[in-house]
């Protein structure tokens, strides 16, 4: 009757998408009638851990490892797909940001399970997931619903929850004893290059900003940039 999130670290802070994931979980949790464990992966993610066991979770695990540092599709999918086995949740719920995107398919495929991504709304029909996933550019919704044995997998699109805050009593942070083996880091990431690109995340904007055809010149869109820098959009 659990719930499994695995929440993200990104600057050393918790990915706003991470908050959502609490939101979804506790939805979700309360309709099974049972608790949300929260898997947080990284390298020194203390603070971020501490923030998380903060938001209304039963119980935050921390895969905290050097191998972590950066996103690795093998490690990671080996790190949960551990976390699963250990937990054994009904449903396990990822952030559809792009390691989400990225690991979420190899763990449904490692594990034998179905995965419902991009998902923007969640319920419980008849004691079993049904995940409502948007189409032809959200043009159409279709409802998904999982069958067979195992956890449900998910995938949650960024900006379907509140955000989660920090605010609640602190539960207990468990490290989690992890193997990484050869086979799941055969990909290693050797540069990461940051492009200053003058705006807020998306994800974490509080105001945006947006341009069209109405501008008609490429050079008209430094308005919209000017305005956005004055409202720190």
């Amino acid at each position: 009757t659990g719930v499994l999130i695995v929440a993200e670290v990104g600057e050393d802070e918790l990915r706003p998408a991470s908050l959502e994931l609490v939101t979804a979980g506790l939805t979700v949790a309360n309709e099974l009638g049972g608790d949300v464990t929260a898997l947080l992966l990284g390298s020194g993610i203390g603070d971020a851990a501490t923030t998380l066991a903060q938001t209304g979770v039963a119980k935050v695990i921390a895969a905290d490892d050097d191998s972590l540092a950066t996103f690795v599709s093998g490690a990671w999918t080996a790190v949960v797909a551990q976390a699963v086995g250990d937990v054994n949740p009904a449903v396990v719920l990822m952030p559809g940001t792009t390691s989400g995107r990225d690991y979420a398919p190899r763990l449904a495929a490692r594990l034998g399970l179905g995965l419902a991504a991009d998902c923007v709304d969640l319920k419980i029909e008849d004691g079993g997931l049904v995940a409502v996933r948007p189409l032809l550019g959200g043009r159409v919704q279709t409802a998904v619903r999982f069958e067979g044995e195992g956890p449900s997998l998910v995938t949650v699109r960024a900006g379907s929850f509140e955000r989660a805050h920090p605010t609640h009593d602190p539960v207990d942070v468990t490290s989690m004893p992890m193997t990484i083996g050869p086979d799941d880091l055969k990909v290693r990431v050797v540069e990461t290059l940051h492009e200053d690109t003058g705006g807020k995340r998306l994800d974490s904007a509080e105001r945006i900003v947006a341009g069209g055809r109405g501008l008609k010149e490429p050079d008209r869109f430094a308005m919209v940039e000017d305005l956005a820098s004055a409202l720190n959009a």
